[in-house]
């Protein structure tokens, strides 16, 4: 986490297919503001209303990018370093 990143709550109206799909890794963005969801306060599916949630502010949302390498008739390791 960066020194510069702050914790952000609110409340939201979540339904029980948002929890279904809610992948913590995901970015929200609020306002335009880049978030990461850190915890949920007292998500209750049986009554509608608002959920306390709480959010981390991030400064850059870099996407990590898996790169393949195909080795022909090598034996060993090979690394591909930029």
């Amino acid at each position: 986490m960066d020194k510069d990143s702050k914790i952000v709550t609110g409340f939201f109206r979540l339904n029980p297919v948002d929890i279904y799909l809610l992948d913590f890794r995901n970015t929200f963005y609020v306002q335009g503001v880049p978030l990461r969801l850190n915890k949920i306060y007292d998500y209750n599916p049986v009554t509608p209303g608002l959920t306390k949630c709480e959010f981390i502010k991030i400064k850059f949302n870099n996407t990590y990018v898996t790169e393949q390498v195909t080795s022909v008739g090598g034996v060993g390791v090979a690394f591909n370093n930029p």
